[in-house]
């Protein structure tokens, strides 16, 4: 047997062996970029569709509470809706916690409050005798739910409220007992002043405030007494815009966030608030959201994110979405 056919029979050498690792690698390379690629396209789709879904849920529950802002008991005040007496909509956070201080207006954050649907309301049975005195309810007056006192149960958010003219006191509160009246000992701030039988009405309510935690990038959603809790995550930017009637009844007029704070003021302290608030017939959410960022580099778009290191990328661009909501319980008025 010659020399050169025992070399063969021996195997493959290890020059051999590399090259052709090394050619196999080559021809791999190709293959595996494309198989990242669709993986990454894959799932930047999944990431689209998601944050697509997200912006449309928030936008959706935000119209709702826009759209209810200001309502009240059916038939039962003066002049009719809530937005009448107090502001629908405050651009600003209100209550227990960490309020923002009267007369301020911010552009990322709105504070709004109705009577649900099904709510009431009712009548003191005497005076209040001084602001900490607990609220006395006459459950006699027809209409007034059954459960618990005229339907107030401990925990009940209500709002007690002078109907003689707008602005003439109104407080927020949680119902922290319940006995012959309703308790609003802390963490309830005190009342701005004791309310009389004749002319107040305490209402169930619903308190929703929207604020942008700028430095978490989420958007909150805070029920004016203990629960303040994230609404969305990696949210960029939220902003808040208010519209009254235009002079001449020609159209809405976007009204500058200084002109809801400069007077003339009306309300008691810390309640507080400037007259132009009640004539805001509409309002323009804008929200701007994000995908979570990718890690991994490859081929493709990639969109550095605001604020972000260069090592957060992702193949979806953000989300921006901006919608307008009339406030159909607004009833006019300065």
């Amino acid at each position: 047997m010659s020399d050169e056919v025992k070399k063969r029979e021996g195997g493959f050498t290890l020059i051999e062996i590399l090259v052709a690792l090394a050619i196999l690698t080559i021809a791999a390379a190709p293959m595996l970029y494309v198989t990242a690629g669709a993986q990454r396209l894959a799932h930047s789709q999944s990431e689209a569709a998601d944050l697509h879904q997200r912006a449309r849920v928030i936008a959706e529950k935000i119209q709702r509470d826009i759209a209810m802002a200001g309502a009240g008991p059916p038939l039962d005040l003066p002049l009719g809706s809530l937005s009448a007496y107090i502001p629908a909509v405050i651009p600003a956070r209100t209550g227990a916690r960490s309020p923002d201080a009267a007369l301020t207006a911010f552009d990322d954050r709105c504070s709004i409050v109705y009577v649900p649907d099904d709510g009431w309301s009712a009548r003191l049975a005497v005076d209040m005798p001084d602001q900490s005195a607990g609220i006395a309810i006459d459950a006699s007056i027809p209409g007034c739910p059954a459960a618990g006192l005229c339907g107030f149960t401990a925990g009940t958010r209500a709002l007690i409220l002078d109907t003689t003219v707008a602005g003439a006191g109104h407080d927020a509160f949680s119902v922290t007992a319940l006995d012959a009246e309703l308790a609003h000992g802390p963490p309830n701030p005190p009342l701005s002043k004791a309310y009389g039988a004749a002319t107040a009405r305490v209402m169930p309510i619903v308190q929703r405030v929207y604020h942008f935690d700028r430095a978490a990038r989420r958007l909150m959603l805070y029920d004016g007494y203990q629960s303040d809790v994230p609404l969305v995550d990696n949210v960029v930017d939220a902003r808040f815009e208010y519209f009254v009637d235009a002079a001449g009844g020609v159209g809405p007029r976007r009204i500058a966030l200084t002109e809801l704070i400069d007077g003339p003021v009306a309300g008691l302290p810390p309640n507080q608030f400037d007259r132009d608030l009640l004539r805001i017939r509409l309002m323009r959410v804008t929200l701007r959201l994000q995908a979570a960022a990718d890690d991994v580099r490859g081929g493709g778009a990639w969109f550095a994110r605001p604020g972000r290191s260069t090592s957060g990328y992702s193949l979806v661009p953000d989300v921006e979405v901006s919608f307008d909501v009339a406030l159909r319980n607004a009833r006019g008025g300065s």
